[in-house]
């Protein structure tokens, strides 16, 4: 498997991203992304999630999140999708979670 990279800036100490996110209708929302290379998937809130006009998440993931204190964190579903990082295109799955607030953390790409 071909290893990719993708520049990002540093800002107030993380590394983020510029990104957009499409849907299947082709729909657009961007986000300024966290970059977690640890992180083994990528999170985005439920309120990122719904600028999409008409964004669909497939069901909920059997999983259980924890958050570093160790508490829930609840999964709305998840969203297949394609992010744009430069010039490059990516599909990808983005796990949502019920957030009020705009949130995006890039884990791992699942390029197959």
């Amino acid at each position: 498997a071909q290893q990719a990279t993708f520049p990002f800036i540093t800002s107030k100490g993380a590394p983020y991203v510029s990104i957009i996110a499409f849907a299947q209708d082709g729909s657009s929302v961007p986000a300024e992304a966290i970059i977690d290379t640890g992180a083994e998937r990528t999170l985005a809130s439920s309120s990122w999630f719904n600028k999409f006009p008409q964004g669909h998440l497939d069901s909920r993931e059997d999983v259980i999140l924890r958050s570093a204190s160790g508490h829930v964190i609840s999964v709305a579903g998840t969203f297949q999708t394609l992010i744009k990082i430069g010039e490059a295109n990516i599909a990808h799955t983005i796990t949502i979670i019920d957030l009020d607030q705009d949130f995006f953390l890039m884990g791992k790409i699942n390029n197959g």
